[in-house]
């Protein structure tokens, strides 16, 4: 929308989201749902980026990119480190931390969250593109 840097899709109106979602389910992207509520609150991030660099390295992937938020990227940062080393991928796997205006794609993943999160008629409408629910 005019003046918008970001789409942040808790704060979209419901037509916006469907607007969005349209483009979204039109992209096709393979998601997987890294679910960490098995773990405490302040663990659950951690275990959910444990796993994606794992999958990650198994994958072949070069470059993720994670949303920057500023009161955890010293703790993602050290832990993506360690993962990137025990895993043996230091040469291969490369992540990036970028502000969502900065990356317009990370958007994807902040609504298909919120929609998976949220449940009901917006779950369903991402559930196609849900390749897997990993638990963490």
């Amino acid at each position: 929308m005019a003046n918008q840097r970001r789409i942040h899709f808790h704060k979209e109106s419901d037509q916006r989201r469907k607007q969005i979602l349209d483009v979204v389910v039109e992209i096709a992207p393979e998601v997987t749902i890294h679910d960490g509520s098995a773990h405490v609150r302040r663990r659950q991030r951690d275990a959910c980026l444990v796993r994606l660099v794992c999958d990650l390295a198994v994958s072949g992937a070069g470059m993720p990119v994670l949303e920057q938020d500023d009161s955890v990227l010293e703790a993602d940062k050290k832990l993506l480190y360690r993962c990137v080393r025990d895993l043996g991928c230091h040469e291969t796997l490369v992540y990036r931390h970028h502000r969502a205006h900065e990356e317009p794609l990370l958007a994807l993943p902040d609504a298909i969250a919120w929609c998976w999160h949220r449940g009901g008629q917006w779950k369903k409408r991402v559930q196609p593109l849900v390749a897997a629910v990993e638990v963490v």
